[in-house]
């Protein structure tokens, strides 16, 4: 299985990436392939809701970063979000991640349930 963490902290070495670490680690264990993606130290937009991404295939209209976390997660089987908790939800960095994961809609999810 080709497993793709999404991770949303933006502390290098806290609790979270501990956090990460195991689970990458048991899951390679078990045969798994894992690739770890740090959103917080991406440069990622918001998305702005345009619908760029309905009329050229998938495809967002802003040129960041996000393009190429959107292919790894084209070729996953699992996607795991992992994030701290600051002010009661997610980090802002891993938020912008998953609504730019809105372009999406226009193709659907690449990943299939088992």
């Amino acid at each position: 299985m080709n497993i793709v963490v999404l991770s949303g902290s933006p502390r290098k070495g806290a609790n979270t990436d501990t956090m990460v670490e195991a689970f990458a680690e048991t899951a390679r264990e078990d045969g798994n392939t894992v690739e770890v993606v740090r959103v917080a130290s991406k440069k990622i937009s918001g998305c702005l809701g345009c619908q760029y991404c309905f009329t050229h295939e998938g495809t967002c209209v802003q040129k960041d970063d996000m393009a190429n976390v959107i292919e790894s997660l084209k070729g996953a089987d699992m996607v795991v979000f992992a994030s701290p908790i600051y002010w009661f939800d997610i980090t802002a960095q891993e938020k912008a991640a998953i609504d730019r994961l809105y372009a999406f809609g226009a193709t659907g999810f690449p990943f299939t349930k088992t």
